[in-house]
């Protein structure tokens, strides 16, 4: 860890690393004293917004509607991460304008930029949220409010 602490410039910047690492699972086996720590990596997902229209992503895995993101990668930031996950998925470059920590991912609002390419999913602009989604309206609601709030 202090090596990790030594190649970064400041605090933060090292909190933001350890926040990608959720807690380790510690199994420990009675007699062997083994312990076996494995790292989940945390992911985060983007709430982009084009003025009053939010960016939406479809998962044909989960045959519906959701916000673009994935897992953080090692040696990645949130905002890194969020705005990778943005471009692959859908293929719009996005700014990140604030983080939002809701405990088992991290969220992040963004503003729209341009179409890069075409993504992963289809994608589309949404003035309210459609009938079809991966999770329940309520996920949604929450950080849809919040980025609005933001931006």
């Amino acid at each position: 860890m202090w090596g990790l602490l030594s190649t970064l410039k400041t605090f933060k910047e090292f909190r933001q690393k350890m926040q990608n690492i959720q807690k380790a699972n510690l199994n420990i086996r009675k007699g062997f004293h083994k312990v076996t720590v494995t790292e989940k990596r945390r992911t985060t997902y983007c709430v982009v917004l084009d003025k009053k229209r939010f960016l939406m992503v479809y998962n044909t895995k989960r045959n519906g509607w959701e916000m673009p993101g994935g897992k953080i990668e090692k040696n990645e930031t949130v905002e890194e991460a969020a705005r990778r996950e943005c471009l692959e998925e859908s293929g719009y470059d996005v700014d990140v304008i604030a983080t939002r920590d809701v405990g088992y991912c991290n969220v992040c609002a963004c503003k729209l930029k341009y179409k890069v390419s075409n993504g992963e999913m289809q994608s589309e602009l949404f003035d309210k949220l459609p009938s079809n989604l991966s999770f329940g309206p309520d996920e949604y609601k929450n950080v849809i409010s919040w980025a609005r709030s933001i931006l």
